[in-house]
């Protein structure tokens, strides 16, 4: 006979964790007979991995790296003393673990990922191991006022002429601006901009689009990642004629903060991109780089939203102009953000997740609009080999749940939940590798 019920509980359970916070909770387990069991063991582990292959003719290599955050053993039941055996019974066995500082943000991608886990795992002798596992999501705090490039308005244009069938057409003339740098998700992007089509042929379409920029490093090679989080597009422009986009917002979704703190083989950038599309490969785009934090800026101008006006986040959105434009000035800054001193630094709402307790917030939040939380738009199941949910649990072998977690997560990040009032859009899930040529 084995448990009649074993699952780890983390109480109180928070959606986001911070570094120098309690981890707390217990394994609740029951048997009804006494039970073999040498010690339960509550295990809670930090760490990120890249990896990829690379093909090469008939041949291929593999790069990775990895890095680990927090390793912690935590016995919270020993069976000496007691013949290794549990009582008949349901038992709570309780744990705690303070996260250590310098802990970088939970991110999940294609080639890459840095995830916390908590696992408990019984060791019985001549019987199969039952464990339950978690993961737990993790949030660097990078404040935006701190890095004075936050405040910096933005702007750019570009001049491109595109070719068909050998024929040389008239230039695309795209323009972008914004009124700063820095944002967090919730917020919004004020952009102001024009696309010009002096060319002989239709562009059918323009975007706004908001770039995640990956690099994984390794020893030997790095790797580059671009994924689109939140699309705003406009329909067609006509030969010769011209489409402002005016005063349009562009919601921040729940994506990790810029440049990922404290790892050393995953980087994280972010830009605004202006594209125009005109055929398979004749594309015209205008990058402009931004900063994602988790700290907003103070005494800048709001883009969040009274409740019951949020838009769709972290999909695509076709919109019209809402306004006049903004004036702004015209100084197109090209600088690098860096990162700043300070040490610690998509999914539809229909309706607003409820808000994050200030109880399990740190102190640098006291000083803002209370925050919510969401899960990061490029969310995947999540397939840990968890058991004992209800009734009898599942009994495996150590060795077959091994440390590599090959399941997918869905990391949550605090957000403020802004979006953008639009009067007229289409929704659909969209959340993409760009391969635009």
């Amino acid at each position: 006979m084995g448990f009649d019920s074993f699952q780890l509980v983390l109480d109180p359970h928070q959606p986001v964790y911070f570094s120098g916070q309690m981890l707390k909770g217990y394994v609740l387990c029951s048997a009804s007979e006494p039970l073999s069991c040498k010690k339960i063991t509550v295990k809670v582990k930090g760490k990120a991995k890249v990896q990829w292959t690379e093909s090469h003719g008939k041949n291929s290599s593999t790069y990775s790296a990895k890095e680990k955050y927090l390793d912690v053993r935590h016995q919270v039941w020993c069976g000496s003393g007691n013949d290794n055996k549990l009582p008949i019974g349901e038992h709570r066995l309780p744990f705690s673990v303070v996260l250590p500082p310098g802990l970088p943000s939970s991110f999940e991608s294609t080639a890459g990922r840095v995830r916390y886990s908590l696992k408990a795992e019984s060791d019985q002798p001549w019987s199969l191991d039952v464990l339950d596992k978690k993961y737990f999501s993790v949030n660097c705090i990078y404040d935006l006022n701190i890095n004075p490039l936050s405040r910096r308005q933005i702007y750019g244009e570009k001049n491109k002429t595109l070719c068909c069938l050998c024929c040389v057409q008239g230039p695309i003339h795209l323009m972008m601006q914004a009124d700063r740098t820095g944002y967090v998700p919730g917020e919004s992007i004020v952009l102001s901009g024009e696309v010009v089509n002096n060319s002989r042929s239709t562009i059918k379409y323009s975007e706004v689009k908001i770039m995640q920029q990956i690099k994984y490093i390794t020893p030997s090679k790095s790797k580059s990642e671009i994924r689109t989080v939140q699309r705003v597009y406009r329909p067609q422009i006509q030969a010769g004629e011209r489409d402002e986009w005016a005063a349009i917002l562009v919601p921040i979704p729940a994506v990790p903060s810029s440049f990922l703190q404290h790892c050393n083989i995953i980087e994280i950038h972010y830009c605004v991109r202006l594209m125009a599309k005109l055929g398979l490969c004749k594309v015209a785009k205008l990058d402009l780089p931004i900063i994602i934090g988790s700290i907003p800026l103070r005494n800048a101008p709001s883009t969040q939203l009274p409740e019951g006006e949020r838009a769709v986040m972290g999909g695509t959105i076709l919109t019209t102009s809402l306004r006049q434009p903004h004036q702004f000035n015209s100084n197109p800054s090209n600088l690098n953000p860096p990162v700043p001193r300070h040490p610690s630094a998509p999914t539809t709402y229909d309706s607003a997740p409820p808000p994050y307790s200030d109880a399990f917030l740190p102190d640098d939040y006291k000083n803002v609009s209370p925050p919510s939380y969401a899960s990061c738009v490029f969310s995947q199941d999540v397939r840990t080999r968890a058991m004992g949910r209800q009734g009898p649990a599942r009994q495996t072998h150590s060795s077959h749940n091994s440390d590599n977690d090959d399941g997918g997560f869905a990391p949550q990040y605090i957000t403020f939940v802004g979006a953008a009032i639009i009067n007229h859009y289409k929704y659909r899930t969209s959340v993409t590798i760009d391969e635009h040529c």
